[in-house]
């Protein structure tokens, strides 16, 4: 077996709400969603509609969100081990300082930029889902 690739699958409270919090505050694209009519379509999302799943993008990484509901229908083994903040994704990115300071106002930061005993500068946030994010970039 070679490994391909990794993409995260993310469940979450709301499609919509997090689809918003992860373009408009984080800097990802939405690249594709699916309603629970399991009609898809790509690039905008529509008040009036029920999203079951969704596709975002930043620079060449995937991360798919889907909703509990979604969640509960496709798998159902899993309500019995989620519990918010199961995961702490950790993003390696570039211009973390730039980055920081674009975003520190608009999200719940858990940990502040810093350089670590490791020779990464890092931060965390906890996003809307209770999920915990950590940017990090190698220290100068």
């Amino acid at each position: 077996m070679k490994l391909q690739s990794i993409t995260l699958n993310m469940m979450v409270k709301d499609i919509t709400q997090s689809v918003e919090y992860y373009t408009q505050i984080l800097g990802f694209e939405l690249f594709m969603w699916v309603d629970f009519e399991k009609e898809a379509d790509i690039w905008e999302l529509h008040e009036w509609v029920e999203y079951a799943f969704a596709i975002l993008k930043s620079w060449d990484y995937e991360l798919m969100l889907q909703s509990e509901k979604s969640l509960a229908e496709d798998l159902p083994f899993l309500n019995k081990w989620y519990s918010e903040s199961s995961v702490a994704l950790y993003l390696k990115i570039e211009n973390i300082e730039e980055y920081f300071n674009s975003i520190k106002d608009r999200v719940e930061v858990a940990k502040q930029l810093e350089n670590t005993w490791y020779g990464m500068k890092e931060f965390y946030v906890k996003d809307i889902n209770g999920y915990i994010l950590g940017f990090a970039e190698m220290g100068e």
